[in-house]
């Protein structure tokens, strides 16, 4: 079973939505670290994992997919879509080694 463009296109802006809202939740997370608000620093880095996460499963869905020889070829769309997931994975990494780094740092001035 060949995958429709049109499936492809609706799981290209999933993975848009999706890693840009991780994205958007990682931020809140920097942002909540630099003003020591712990608990929110928490829930957005928990939030942002999840949507990540989701991102990751429509990937491997369209790696099967793939695999099994219903692949859609290449779409505009979805290479910027696949743009917008290794951003957010990146900028997530980052998040969590600064966090680090700023709540070491604070827990050595207490």
């Amino acid at each position: 079973m060949q995958v429709q463009q049109e499936n492809l296109e609706q799981i290209s802006s999933q993975l848009i939505i999706h890693s840009d809202q991780a994205r958007d939740y990682f931020v809140k997370a920097l942002a909540d670290a630099r003003q020591l608000k712990i608990h929110s620093v928490e829930q957005n880095l928990a939030k942002a994992e999840e949507e990540l996460e989701f991102a990751h499963k429509l990937e491997a869905e369209l790696l099967d997919r793939e695999k099994q020889g219903a692949g859609a070829g290449v779409s505009m769309n979805h290479v910027h879509a696949q743009g917008h997931v290794m951003n957010a994975t990146t900028i997530g990494y980052l998040t969590r080694e600064i966090i680090n780094i700023h709540t070491s740092k604070v827990n050595k001035q207490f």
